[in-house]
């Protein structure tokens, strides 16, 4: 089976012939589906050689203190994408890092914004490092 242009054997794309794209797993199999964990989604989904599940819109934006959108917002398809290990660490300090002049790391600058926003900025930050 194909899925983005990658050859799909057991559920997992083989890493030589998936191109790096900012592409959600929605996208991919053309659904959008729910879940209400982070492990029931990646149960579901499975796993890929040398790639991490990343929410593009992350986990702490449930909180009420933060955004308060539903888990099952959350862990949808449409806000989950495979990124190479290598990519979701830089992903990951970006958002972990403080933005000058704010005085509040990227991802604190997040809350209370719509998810929209935070889904925009979230592919838009991901598909500048590809």
């Amino acid at each position: 089976m194909t899925v983005a242009g990658a050859e799909i054997a057991g559920g997992v794309p083989n890493p030589v012939t998936s191109p790096v794209s900012a592409v959600t797993v929605a996208e991919e199999v053309g659904t959008v589906e729910a879940f209400n964990s982070f492990r029931s989604a990646k149960s579901a989904l499975g796993s890929r050689v040398g790639q991490d599940l990343h929410h593009i819109v992350e986990q702490c934006q449930a909180a009420a203190k933060r955004s308060g959108f539903p888990l099952s917002r959350i862990y949808s398809t449409d806000n989950l994408i495979f990124l190479p290990e290598e990519l979701h660490d830089q992903v990951s300090a970006i958002y972990n890092s403080n933005v000058p002049g704010l005085g509040m790391r990227l991802r604190d600058s997040s809350n209370g914004q719509t998810f929209e926003q935070q889904l925009e900025a979230g592919r838009n930050l991901i598909n500048d490092l590809i």
